[in-house]
């Protein structure tokens, strides 16, 4: 899922190339909820709110040696962008159905290997089965420590990644099902994004900006698959280097299949 989130980052920034996207609408504006204060959470930091519903067992990606999976996303889009008041044409493009596969190649205890393709590109990083992946680098799917049943809820921090910089989020999440080989999690999360400002990717000065994010998926517990949706929308408010002041708002979502 971090190669998903850089993806959203450089189509939402206009670098991504494939089909051309439709123009917003004359007044059509985006709608994109103000985001409330970010909760004081350290990275891959989980927080349980509810346990939910008994039995109560611990909830991981419980991947052996081998397994194989990955997800096709599919991406539609829609961006608006004002400077010094004025609609602008949308210049950036979306791009056509990818394809993740993920191989978990390693395992040591609570600890696995795995690779993740996309586009012949492959990486290769270390997550535990909450989630969190070492070395570093971004998480998404965080899992409570605690052991929880359905109808559990638990806030989580992660950081995600968005060009040169990471965007901090905070996640509130709800197990909404759960059998004996996938589960199904929904979540929504806002984030800042006023540490993009300096960004190559971003035109002038970046001086706030914030992210919503809700996704519905259900994720294979012992074999790395994803299903379902995502949804995001972030604006950006800064300057030009000529000083004049640019909005920028993109909505995309992404369908998981």
């Amino acid at each position: 899922m971090r190669l998903l989130f850089v993806l959203v980052f450089l189509v939402g920034c206009g670098s991504a190339p494939a089909t051309p996207v439709a123009p917003v609408a004359p007044g059509d504006a985006l709608t994109v909820r103000e985001a409330p204060p970010v909760a004081q959470l350290n990275p891959n930091e989980t927080v349980l709110l509810v346990p939910g519903e008994l039995p109560h067992t611990p909830l991981r990606f419980d991947y052996p040696v081998g397994a194989e999976g990955g997800y096709v996303g599919e991406v539609t889009m829609n961006m608006k962008m004002k400077i010094a008041g004025q609609d602008q044409p949308p210049q950036i493009a979306a791009p056509p159905p990818f394809e993740v596969g993920l191989r978990v190649t390693e395992r040591d205890g609570d600890q696995m290997t795995m690779t993740e393709t996309l586009n012949d590109n492959m990486t290769e990083e270390i997550r535990t089965t909450r989630g969190v992946v070492r070395e570093g680098k971004p998480s998404m799917f965080l899992l409570p420590e605690e052991p929880v049943g359905v109808g559990a809820r638990w806030r989580a921090r992660v950081n995600a990644p968005a060009g040169n910089a990471v965007v901090p989020i905070t996640l509130e999440c709800e197990l909404k099902a759960r059998g004996a080989e996938t589960a199904q999690i929904q979540c929504d999360g806002v984030g800042d994004m006023s540490a993009l400002n300096g960004d190559p990717q971003l035109p002038g000065h970046v001086e706030e900006g914030h992210i919503n994010i809700h996704f519905d998926v259900r994720f294979g517990l012992l074999t790395p698959t994803y299903r379902g949706d995502l949804e995001l929308e972030f604006v950006i408010i800064g300057t030009l280097d000529a000083g004049d002041p640019y909005e920028m708002a993109n909505a995309t979502t992404i369908v998981f299949r």
